[in-house]
């Protein structure tokens, strides 16, 4: 599944890529008028997408959904959108304080879990393996 979800997080982190792109040229069209809000939108992008994506009845962002996988919570349902939001919190602050160092908890840990999964009450299961 750590494989999976390195992948995951790659095709996740390319289509936000893309819409950091399409946001900086609507910037550039209005000849840089909405920079204050590209900003904005550009610091909310990942926590909206993430959290958003994660608490729907699929339990995954895209990537996640490409690679088999989903995101429960300790009842077997998707997250609520504030766990959901939560996790996302976690898992960006977990990357940037050690430099995503924190990640590799999910090596050691028996279901494996990351720390921000843990904190959050989550789980990321293959969806083939769902009942």
């Amino acid at each position: 599944t750590v494989g999976r979800r390195v992948i995951a997080f790659v095709i996740d982190a390319l289509l936000l890529m893309m819409a950091a792109a399409a946001l900086h040229f609507v910037n550039l069209m209005s000849f840089g008028l909405l920079s204050g809000l590209l900003v904005l939108a550009l610091a909310l992008l990942p926590l909206t997408y993430h959290s958003l994506m994660i608490s729907t009845a699929e339990g995954a962002t895209f990537g996640q959904r490409a690679m088999g996988l989903r995101v429960v919570d300790r009842d077997g349902r998707p997250p609520r959108l504030i766990q959901a939001g939560i996790l996302t919190v976690l898992f960006y602050a977990t990357l940037m304080l050690t430099s995503g160092l924190l990640l590799i908890w999910c090596l050691f840990d028996d279901k494996g879990r990351c720390l921000h999964d843990i904190l959050a009450g989550t789980l990321v299961v293959r969806t083939d393996r769902m009942s």
